[in-house]
């Protein structure tokens, strides 16, 4: 039956990957615009200029290309300002990589013929891992310049508390690598029901 299969066209799993990689890629692209890291605002001493009380979320794109934060206040708070240069990121290397990366994979998922399942779950993986690298890079990173706000404050919160925990990844960081390694996943396994037994 496999081989019969295999001589009339592309098995199920091989067909379900065709279909749902270019969706699920696509998708991975556009939650990119989502919130990827957040400081929290319980963060003492505040984040960035603005102070306490104040939630900045970072978006994929925006760690992907560098920026500022969108800020949200919480109730009871004024609205913050814009941000200033105190709250931008510069560019993610890695997140960078992972949007192209993920690009490239959407890319193949459409258009190559040959070792398409290869090719997608190659880019997947490699779109996946960098943007982990990446998380952990931005986490240290926005945690570090929490310390030393704090050790510019003299806080004596700085001894009593982990700033790691006001520092956290986002719904769209989540989304995006449940994606990729969904799509990962699909493919690895299209790769594995193809070969000859």
């Amino acid at each position: 039956m496999a081989e019969t299969e295999r001589i009339e066209g592309p098995g199920l799993s091989e067909r379900i990957a065709r279909r749902v990689s270019p969706w699920a890629l696509a998708i991975a692209l556009v939650v990119f615009l989502l919130p990827f890291a957040t400081v929290s605002c319980a963060t003492p001493g505040g984040q960035g200029s603005v102070g306490a009380g104040v939630t900045a979320k970072y978006s994929g794109l925006t760690l992907a290309a560098g920026g500022d934060p969108t800020l949200q206040a919480i109730e009871g708070r004024p609205t913050p300002g814009p941000p200033t240069a105190d709250d931008r990121v510069p560019l993610q290397p890695f997140f960078a990589l992972a949007l192209g990366l993920t690009a490239v994979a959407l890319v193949i998922a459409i258009r190559a013929r040959q070792r398409r399942a290869l090719g997608v779950a190659a880019f997947a993986a490699a779109a996946g891992a960098s943007a982990a690298v990446g998380m952990a890079i931005v986490d240290r990173w926005l945690t570090d310049r929490i310390v030393a706000t704090l050790a510019r404050q003299s806080s004596p919160r700085l001894a009593t508390t982990d700033p790691a925990t006001y520092v956290n990844a986002d719904l769209g960081f989540f989304l995006l690598v449940l994606l990729l390694f969904g799509t990962l996943g699909l493919n690895t396994l299209a790769l594995i029901r193809s070969r000859p037994s």
